[in-house]
């Protein structure tokens, strides 16, 4: 039997609980909750229970469509107003298999759900990257390099935020990395920065519309600085500074600390599967 065969999505999650909010309840409420509860997801309810949920992702999406009237959007409308709730929502139960979980992550590159005494909770890619340490003595032999991923968007600072956004979504990454004119990371922006921002965001759109030429950059919500890694680091020490640091990205640079690559949550997960079905 594989090592992931043997383990439950109950063995592994952190007990993040996620909220559920009507769908009456307005877009701001929203907000609101997810960075108050930390988590990437929200289940909506309605009359007849349990209608979706809206990810981080999506939400991220939505704000940007809408970012010049910002304001308006996230005080008047309401959840249900929102054409953006998925829909085949899955539900785990703490005892399926954490494969199954993972597969479902990458397929979806979202979080997934389970109920456990009828409440919900999320377990995130960042939740199950601790579970390299099943194999440990492999990674420990293997240079970051050969599972970085050399797939990646970079932007300067000065880069508007619907143009970074669109760079990366459209490539199916949710980060870009904003990097100096050297080539060294100095920023990273996910679609958690443009959730985690609305107000910092909105407060700028009153300050210079009807003036839309004026830009809004990225250097203004990226997170800073970067925590990065050498490339010839071995895997396992890189791995471990993601779980420190519970990080879904980490730039990978050379000698002279110039961008070379990534590593994402998602190609780790790729990686452990990888390794549990071939060991």
């Amino acid at each position: 039997m594989k090592l992931l065969d043997e383990i439950t999505i109950e063995d592994i999650y952190v007990k993040r609980r996620i909220p559920v909010l009507e769908e009456t309840q307005s877009l701001s409420t929203l907000l609101k909750q997810m960075v108050k509860y930390n988590v990437s997801t929200t289940l909506i309810k309605g009359g007849d229970g349990i209608l979706g949920f809206i990810s981080i992702k999506n939400l991220a999406k939505f704000l940007i469509e809408n970012i010049w009237e910002l304001n308006i959007v996230i005080n008047k409308l309401a959840i249900g107003d929102i054409n953006i709730l998925c829909e085949g929502l899955v539900i785990f139960k703490p005892y399926d298999n954490i494969k199954d979980a993972i597969r479902y992550i990458l397929t979806n590159k979202d979080s997934m759900l389970f109920k456990l005494d009828n409440k919900y909770y999320e377990v995130t890619p960042e939740d199950m990257i601790g579970l390299y340490l099943l194999w440990e003595d492999e990674f420990n032999n293997k240079p970051i390099e050969m599972i970085m991923q050399k797939h990646l968007v970079k932007v300067p600072p000065n880069q508007s935020l619907v143009s970074t956004f669109n760079k990366y979504y459209e490539v199916g990454l949710d980060s870009a990395i904003i990097t100096s004119i050297e080539n060294r990371p100095v920023g990273i922006v996910t679609n958690t920065d443009y959730v985690y921002s609305y107000e910092e965001i909105a407060s700028k759109i009153l300050e210079i519309k009807p003036d839309k030429d004026v830009k809004l950059t990225i250097d203004t919500i990226m997170s800073n600085p970067v925590i990065f890694e050498f490339n010839d680091t071995p895997s396992s020490d890189a791995l471990a500074k993601i779980v420190e640091n519970d990080i879904g990205h980490l730039p990978i640079v050379n000698k002279n600390e110039e961008l070379i690559g990534m590593i994402y949550k998602y190609n780790i997960l790729e990686e452990l599967v990888r390794i549990d079905e071939t060991t």
